[in-house]
């Protein structure tokens, strides 16, 4: 019995590699042709929770980075998404009753 399972999985193991390199590339390059969203100061006190003047504060401190668009102080979601992912962020978020 093991030993057909094992010639089962020799002649499968291939397809089997395969399959699963397609499907990650698959994942990859999706995940890199995601369009940049930015955030207004508004938008991201919205999405964290926070006020406005919590938002300058980590500016200040350097928590996040702004970019300017003219007079416009706008935020990089994938900079915003990986802050929150690595929890730099956290000791300013709501808990919501």
């Amino acid at each position: 019995m093991t030993e057909l399972i094992n010639q089962l999985w020799q002649s499968f193991k291939p397809l089997f590699y395969e399959i699963v390199k397609d499907a990650v590339s698959e994942v990859l390059s999706q995940t890199e042709r995601k369009e940049v969203h930015y955030y207004s100061r508004k938008e991201l006190s919205e999405k964290l929770g926070v006020s406005l003047p919590t938002i300058s504060r980590m500016v200040k401190v350097g928590m996040i980075h702004p970019r300017r668009l003219g007079q416009r102080v706008l935020f990089d979601s994938r900079e915003i998404d990986d802050a929150l992912r690595e929890n730099k962020l956290a000791k300013y978020k709501r808990v919501k009753k």
